[in-house]
């Protein structure tokens, strides 16, 4: 039934509240939780070194339907901070859990160390079943259990604060800023930062590759957001033409799982 339909009905009955609607008509929310220093933290924005990692989750609900769901991993790749998705590994004998990608630089690490080349474009799982392994000797098998229990847990968590909320607004992504850097052109969204950046008397540009001096970057450890397509916010694990995942073939979880939904 149409939006004007509802509201003639509403008119004549006279019982019919009409709500605006929380998010616009077809977009996709999305909650993310992200770890975050506080000593080094505001209220949405975070002070990060080169050592940075955070790790956090992220969902994707459409019509009331999960999508996408999974964990996140924060970090630097290649001199630039990035949060993508990931997985986290389970040992299948003494049950130690880690995150994905710390257990594969381990395996790559080890691997070199006995002579042996691995390459960039190998996949994480293929790298842990040929050169890594837990310091008991047991494998690493991603934890499908946790994950889905976690996952879960978290899309209550988002689905509770959605509907505690009024409006919705548009989704912001962890993005990250130079301090002290001059020029460069700031969307609109990011005026209230630059604003409060020049009333500190320092200045803020878009982070660019491997830009030296302090970096901050949005994050606000939990929050939620509208998007036009969740695969955009390079946080989920998509498939390729192949089936296969962009970086794993492991689906994140079951939607039907989730409790409440």
């Amino acid at each position: 039934m149409s939006n004007e339909m509802t509201e003639a009905l509403a008119a004549i009955e006279g019982k019919i509240e009409i709500a605006n609607p929380k998010i616009p008509e077809g977009k996709t929310l999305i909650g993310i939780r992200l770890d975050r220093d506080e000593s080094r933290a505001g209220k949405f924005m975070q002070a990060i070194s080169r050592q940075w990692l955070a790790v956090g989750m992220a969902v994707a609900v459409k019509n009331g339907h999960v999508i996408r769901a999974n964990h996140v991993f924060g970090r630097w790749t290649n001199g630039v901070p990035k949060v993508t998705a990931t997985h986290f590994v389970k040992c299948a004998a003494c049950g130690k859990r880690v995150l994905m990608p710390l257990a594969v630089w381990e395996a790559k690490d080890d691997a070199r160390r006995r002579g042996i080349t691995v390459t960039r474009d190998e996949a994480g799982m293929a790298v842990l079943k040929m050169y890594g392994k837990c310091a008991c000797g047991g494998s690493w098998k991603i934890d499908d259990e946790g994950e889905k229990e976690e996952l879960s847990a978290f899309t209550d968590e988002v689905l509770r604060t959605f509907s505690g909320m009024e409006v919705v607004p548009e989704y912001t992504p962890p993005e990250a800023f130079t301090v002290g850097k001059g020029g460069g052109d700031l969307d609109s969204k990011w005026t209230w930062l630059k604003e409060a950046m020049s009333a500190a008397g320092k200045s803020v540009a878009p982070f660019s590759k491997d830009d030296k001096g302090d970096t901050i970057i949005y994050n606000p450890g939990f929050w939620l957001g509208w998007v036009d397509e969740p695969d955009a916010t390079n946080l989920f694990w998509v498939e390729d033409g192949r089936g296969k995942g962009r970086r794993s073939a492991t689906p994140a979880f079951d939607p039907r799982s989730v409790n409440g939904l």
